[in-house]
């Protein structure tokens, strides 16, 4: 009679136990964790290195023009952007203020990869959103272009260059 009674415990307890692994599994999924291009992109400010401007003319002539940082106004070399893991981004003045009035950061939004994260969409579906082409990405360097612009028959790209800080 005892072993009747302990096989029918047994069972009770094996169903149990499924029963309460089976709920786990009803449980909200994991967030996905985020890519490696997110991770270097949110894991530091990016201050900006270089600037250049590529122009295409109209014959189809290339021609890459570097600018230097001195022909930059001081207030706006000392200034970091910020890409934050909750999809939101600040791009901050440094030290140097470039008017009194600033709130401390020049622009904030949201951003958001996009093209399989070749592009950074800066308030992305807004009106006058544009992305910045991501032509290089590591936990170092963000090298982006703009979208190609037109004046006088030629077409331009500016490329910046960017170090994390």
């Amino acid at each position: 009679m005892n072993s009747p009674l302990r096989l029918l415990t047994l069972a009770f307890l094996t169903s149990s136990t499924f029963a309460l692994t089976d709920c786990k599994k009803s449980s909200e999924p994991e967030p996905a964790k985020p890519s490696q291009r997110e991770v270097w992109l949110t894991s530091s400010g990016w201050k900006l290195e270089s600037f250049a401007i590529v122009e295409t003319t109209a014959a189809g002539v290339v021609t890459t023009t570097t600018y230097p940082l001195t022909s930059y106004d001081p207030c706006s070399l000392d200034d970091f952007e910020y890409y934050h893991a909750d999809k939101s981004f600040t791009i901050d003045e440094g030290l140097i203020k470039c008017s009194a009035t600033y709130p401390g950061y020049l622009i904030s939004g949201t951003w958001a990869f996009a093209s399989n994260e070749t592009e950074i969409v800066l308030n992305p579906g807004q009106p006058g959103s544009t992305p910045k082409y991501v032509r290089s990405l590591t936990a170092t360097t963000l090298t982006s272009a703009s979208a190609p612009y037109t004046n006088n028959g030629s077409t331009f790209v500016d490329i910046r260059t960017y170090s994390a800080h």
